[in-house]
């Protein structure tokens, strides 16, 4: 870690208060990422303050495998720093997911899958990282909620422990859905993976989405199945179940929300032939980028006008620019350079093993960002 001797004691906006956390989709990058920025709350003593956590893709991934390797429960800071994040560090830089996965498609049973390979990798995150609980599992507190995107209706899907979530669809009750499941429906890139095939014929719905007892009502079985695929085609800050970038804080938000964005940053160029199909990948991604930098800059409007109730974390951003974007002083030390802070964004979304130097760098720069965007916490 840098030496960093003079972070200030109180940032603005000091207090006690709940820490709402988003951890962005990127694959074992965004991983790695969030386990420096992680690293930095747990000195902090703050991951005790957690009150809700929402996750897409790697953050996803991250968060069940945590909770895997800490018996189901959200881990203390201490144990985070001394026992699970040093867990984690050997399983990302031994285990290649991504082989993992291809490996299991191989076999017959799963041809079945081969254009909805989500289903495959839930079977891959189980055998290779050993994730065996039940979403049923999950702990109460603080609240995790898994986001993903339904084909169907183009609406964002969520999970939270064995409710499943659509705006048009409404609620219903996954009983027994494995906890690796949940992951891979999180992670299903599109073309990459792609979705995750699940049959909902024998669900109940009942609308509103959140109502509970005499609230709900039945809502029409509109598909005999969904397909559901990585949260961040609809939001990869996961950003939505706390914060509505043309309002501010949800209802009941009254804390501090950090965002923690490890999304590999927009290319620059357009070097491909005119046949090309990654032409129109490039067209996806302008357009997605578009959809971060609005959500981005609306919270980062309200971290301006409430000090210390907000902080974004992004990726390929140096210390002092994280420092200069939350308003505060960026503290003396030894921070990554601009080539190196680069080095970490380019690094490709995959869910392949991390070389030992890569995860050190990737760690560290996550460290680095909560460390200089501290002014933005309010902690």
């Amino acid at each position: 870690m840098p030496n960093l001797p003079n972070l200030p004691d109180e940032p603005k906006g000091g207090g006690v208060r709940p820490v709402y956390l988003a951890l962005s989709g990127g694959g074992t990058r965004a991983m790695v990422f969030h386990c420096g920025v992680l690293s930095f709350l747990a000195e902090q003593q703050a991951l005790e303050r957690v009150s809700k956590v929402s996750t897409v893709s790697g953050g996803s991934l991250l968060v069940g495998l945590l909770l895997q390797l800490n018996a189901m429960r959200w881990p203390g800071s201490d144990e985070c720093l001394e026992v699970l994040l040093p867990r984690v560090k050997a399983l990302l830089t031994t285990t290649d997911l991504q082989n993992a996965a291809m490996r299991a498609m191989l076999h017959p049973r799963n041809w079945r899958f081969a254009l909805s390979r989500a289903n495959v990798l839930a079977s891959a995150i189980g055998s290779a990282w050993g994730i065996d609980a039940l979403m049923e599992d999950v702990p109460a507190s603080p609240a995790w909620v898994v986001n993903a995107t339904t084909a169907e209706t183009g609406k964002r899907a969520s999970i939270e422990g064995d409710a499943l979530r659509d705006w048009m669809l409404g609620s219903t009750r996954l009983k027994q859905l494995p906890l690796r499941d949940a992951m891979a429906v999180s992670a299903a890139f599109p073309g990459l993976i792609g979705p995750y095939v699940l049959p909902t014929d024998s669900f109940d719905w009942n609308l509103p989405m959140f109502a509970t007892g005499d609230e709900a009502r039945p809502a029409e079985d509109r598909f005999a199945r969904i397909h559901l695929y990585d949260g961040g085609v609809y939001d990869n800050l996961g950003l939505e179940p706390f914060f509505d970038a043309g309002f501010g804080p949800k209802p009941k938000i009254d804390g501090v929300i950090i965002a923690s964005d490890a999304g590999a940053p927009l290319p620059v160029g357009f070097a491909m032939g005119r046949l090309s199909i990654f032409r129109l990948k490039h067209v996806a991604d302008i357009m997605s980028d578009q959809v971060r930098a609005l959500r981005a800059r609306g919270l980062m409007a309200y971290a301006t006008r409430e000090p210390g109730r907000a902080a974004y974390l992004r990726i390929g951003a140096t210390a002092r620019e994280v420092a200069d974007r939350m308003g505060g002083d960026c503290p003396a030390g030894e921070w990554l350079d601009g080539d190196n802070v680069r080095a970490a964004a380019a690094y490709p979304t995959s869910l392949k093993k991390v070389p030992v130097p890569m995860y050190e760098l990737l760690f560290r720069h996550g460290y680095e960002c909560a460390a200089a965007g501290r002014a933005g916490f309010g902690l």
